[in-house]
């Protein structure tokens, strides 16, 4: 396996985040693919999901920015509360809420739920500036969700 601290890490670093900047989400997000691929450390593997995360949702491919999500949540795991006190938990945290959003916005309610719920549950693991931090973007995904169940009724 490659470091991922290595140059051919850090070149599909560098050319994940180039892409990003022009705009090319979908290109970006394959070479963050093969980034996370390298990635042989559990704040590695965390980190670069949540970038693929936000690249893939980016592109409006909100079923594999929850697919990266579940892998960012699962390097940063469960019982693991240090890791959600520190940044990464917040920077995952955040593109649940943004997820959540864009589901509401494609219509696809179930996606927007579980995500949402997921959201919760790292709100109330993260550290506390980083949940004031996050406090207007959740009440705004909180809204959006609920918007969601009243169209059900």
């Amino acid at each position: 396996m490659l470091d991922d601290t290595g140059p051919d890490a850090d070149r599909l670093r560098e050319l994940s985040r180039a892409l990003e900047r022009l705009g090319d989400h979908a290109q970006a997000a394959r070479a963050q693919c093969s980034l996370l691929s390298l990635q042989d450390t559990a704040r590695g593997r965390a980190v670069e999901a949540y970038v693929l995360a936000r690249l893939e949702r980016l592109t409006g491919d909100l079923a594999a920015a929850g697919r990266a999500l579940e892998l960012a949540r699962a390097a940063v795991g469960a019982d693991a509360t240090a890791w959600h006190r520190r940044g990464v938990g917040g920077l995952i945290t955040e593109q649940h809420l943004e997820l959540t959003r864009a589901a509401v916005e494609a219509g696809d309610a179930n996606r927007a739920k579980a995500t949402m719920a997921h959201a919760g549950v790292l709100l109330g693991r993260i550290a506390k500036p980083s949940v004031k931090a996050l406090g207007p973007l959740s009440a705004r995904a909180k809204w959006a969700v609920a918007g969601l169940r009243r169209s059900d009724d």
